[in-house]
């Protein structure tokens, strides 16, 4: 189990119960910022991961690390951490330390 106090971003602990024993070295997608019908939040992304399709899968991924690698010449890494899941098809919200740059939509992540 997740230590609760030891999370960069608080989140809930009732989000931490059920948490599962998860593969390292997982990839996920970036799908989108996190968004309203009018508003974007800038350090906050929706990823997809693969091999988890439901919403309980991704509750046992709350607290784990995201790691975002730069394209190009020079490789920046953006780091964060899944708070939260998003919708019931296993996505899950993603809160980086910086905003990513909108060249990351469709881009690779990795999660630790």
């Amino acid at each position: 189990m997740c230590n609760y106090y030891n999370l960069k971003f608080p989140i809930s602990r009732k989000r931490l119960i059920n948490t599962a024993k998860v593969q390292k070295n997982m990839e996920g997608k970036v799908i989108s910022f996190r968004r309203g019908a009018r508003t974007q939040r800038k350090h906050q992304m929706v990823i997809r991961i693969d091999g988890v399709e439901n919403k309980n899968k991704a509750e046992s991924l709350i607290g784990k690390s995201v790691t975002w690698i730069s394209l190009g010449k020079l490789k920046k890494e953006i780091k964060g951490q899944i708070t939260n899941t998003h919708g019931n098809k296993g996505t899950v919200r993603v809160q980086f330390e910086r905003g990513l740059p909108g060249q990351s939509v469709g881009t690779k992540v990795n999660i630790n």
